[in-house]
């Protein structure tokens, strides 16, 4: 009787299953309109915007029930083109660019190639959808290093592979992409990458975003790489989502992320979504690698971490988000043992820190908090608080001695927290489709260190928060311009300072290094208090980025010219771009 119960169960809910897609790309074009339709209360619900990447079933139903009547003529046009990148099934039903290819390519293969104006191939039926498009970018442009003409140098992106997504019966979602890259870089990135500016043939380098990555031995800025993502989505109704594969993450409404940002490389992972009544609850546990990268082939693969992320938002009112954060890095090799995937964080609303508590363990956690708040139609207010590590007492202390004026300078050296307050304004000024976003980041000196140099809050050697890492702050201005339906303009300028090494001491700003060791003395010559952002061997950052896009028919392919002024301390950088980009999203440097 049990048994039919239960295989009435999952007949059930085999029949229950919802439409399943893939996601949208990170950094496109579409996550800036969804916050538009969101702060200007176009879709008149909730729009849960915290947890990035968005699902394309989810992106469908928010565009299916906004309401168009509020829009002004730009913003229509605007509307339809970014429903045509998002929406599936609004965009199979408008094929009439068929008509118009079949003008220049007078022979059969125009009967499949770009039959709905978006995809180079598409096959829709009742239970299988797939779309293939190529995902490529080829730009060129030049840098000139601090003003010096023999110092000038050529830079280039030759990317080139496939992307195929699409669903099964409707029940199982997948994606898949692949493409080569051939790079020429400019020079900043390699003082992120190699900060001695040294060159070694063999050398093997971290770029952000990126795994294994090689040097030309010809051209010290070039880079060759592989880039990769794939997955799987599955819903066993419609309030919950998963996914499996490889792929990043961002969350919150920010540029950057304390708690967890698209800077790291790809990580494998399962992820599960549940949006209940007013709540959204999202789970991630992840298998992450330990990157170092003086490992010879011979030792073998390198080290695996794993780490479980939970963040439970609550939405009482559409304008209003609030929700709190928590996540455990660990490593499976212990001292009395190996200790493989740890179970009782497969536990899924179990508070991390007690469980690790009742463990005995010295894993790494952090909590955190998180809020949003759209006014006016025209203002979203957002930010977060992460804590890493923090001692009320002290903190209590530095704020007496301070209002004492005892010569202390601020900052516990356990004091290890970061915070986001941003803010965006949409339609600036009453001018149609003209946006402002403001967002100053601070990051503590040490923040996600460990005193375990494994599980370091990094996936293969890169910050899974700040992209700065720690000791490290940052204010930035963007504005996204859509005069016309086909044109974006965007410019951003950013002001930062970050604390590096110095001597051999660990002053809190490389978040590979081991917390509590190496530890300098502060300012006023002390070993508790004294410790600020900008500690150490200060770099100051300034940035000035612009691009325009044009987009071509109703495909995701945009003709492109970007610029950038980056100047650390003495060291300036001046980079034109231009070219194509196909399917891939924007490059944008957020550090």
């Amino acid at each position: 009787m049990r048994q039919n119960i239960l295989l009435l169960m999952l007949f059930a809910i085999g029949n229950a299953l919802f439409a399943q897609d893939s996601d949208i790309l990170l950094n496109h074009d579409l996550y800036h309109y969804i916050d538009r339709l969101d702060i200007r209360g176009y879709t008149g619900k909730t729009v849960h915007t915290d947890i990035k990447p968005y699902g394309r079933q989810y992106m469908s139903e928010v565009f299916e029930a906004a309401d168009s009547a509020q829009m002004d003529l730009n913003e229509l046009r605007w509307h339809k083109q970014m429903r045509k990148l998002a929406d599936d099934d609004f965009t199979d039903k408008e094929k009439e660019g068929y008509l118009k290819f079949k003008e220049y390519y007078p022979n059969k293969i125009n009967s499949f190639i770009y039959a709905n104006r978006r995809d180079f191939y598409a096959y829709t039926s009742k239970n299988f959808r797939i779309y293939v498009n190529p995902a490529m970018q080829f730009m060129v442009g030049g840098e000139l290093f601090n003003g010096d003409s023999t110092k000038f140098q050529m830079l280039s992106i030759n990317s080139r592979g496939v992307q195929v997504r699409g669903s099964f019966m409707n029940k199982i979602g997948f994606f898949t992409e692949v493409y080569d890259n051939v790079l020429r870089l400019p020079s900043y990135q390699f003082r992120v990458i190699d900060p001695d500016g040294t060159y070694k043939k063999d050398e093997r380098l971290v770029l952000p975003g990126e795994t294994y990555v090689k040097r030309f031995a010809r051209n010290n800025n070039s880079l060759d790489f592989f880039s990769a993502r794939a997955y799987v989505t599955y819903s066993p109704f419609k309030a919950m989502r998963l996914k499996f594969g490889y792929d990043r993450s961002l969350w919150g409404n920010g540029t950057q992320s304390m708690i967890l940002s698209d800077h790291s490389a790809n990580a494998l992972a399962l992820d599960i979504n549940t949006r209940i009544w007013k709540l959204e609850y999202q789970n991630r546990f992840a298998q992450l690698i330990d990157y170092f990268p003086t490992k010879s082939d011979v030792e073998g693969t390198f080290p695996r971490k794993y780490a479980v992320f939970h963040q439970l938002s609550y939405k009482p009112t559409k304008n209003l988000s609030i929700g709190m954060f928590e996540s455990v890095i660990y490593n499976p090799y212990q001292p009395n043992g190996k200790r493989g995937f740890e179970l009782q964080y497969l536990n899924p609303i179990i508070f991390y820190r007690a469980a690790e508590q009742a463990l005995g363990s010295s894993d790494n956690g952090l909590i955190g908090f998180t809020g949003k708040y759209n006014c006016f139609k025209h203002f979203q207010f957002y930010g977060q608080f992460l804590i890493d590590d923090f001692k009320f007492s002290a903190f209590k202390n530095m704020l007496l001695d301070t209002l004492l004026d005892t010569k202390k300078m601020p900052g516990y050296r356990n004091d290890k927290t970061a915070y986001q307050l941003g803010f965006k304004y949409i339609d600036m000024f009453n001018i149609s489709t003209l946006d402002m976003q403001v967002e100053f980041n601070n990051v503590r000196p040490y923040t996600y260190q460990h005193f375990n140099a494994t599980t370091n809050y990094t996936q293969y050697g890169q910050s899974l928060g700040y992209g700065f890492g720690g000791n490290a702050r940052n204010l930035e201005v963007n504005l996204n311009y859509h005069p016309f339906p086909r044109w974006n303009f965007q410019a951003s300028a950013l002001r930062g300072v970050k604390g590096n090494d110095q001597n051999g001491k660990n002053y809190g700003g490389n978040i590979n290094s081991v917390y509590s060791e190496l530890l300098p003395k502060s300012p006023i010559n002390s070993l508790d208090y004294g410790y600020y952002v900008g500690f150490g061997d200060k770099i100051n950052i300034t940035q000035l980025y612009g691009r325009i896009s044009y987009q071509i028919l109703d495909t995701d392919i945009f003709a492109e010219v970007e610029g950038r002024y980056r100047q650390e301390n003495a060291q300036k950088s001046l980079s034109v771009w231009g070219g194509l980009r196909m399917n891939i999203a924007p490059r944008v440097a957020k550090y």
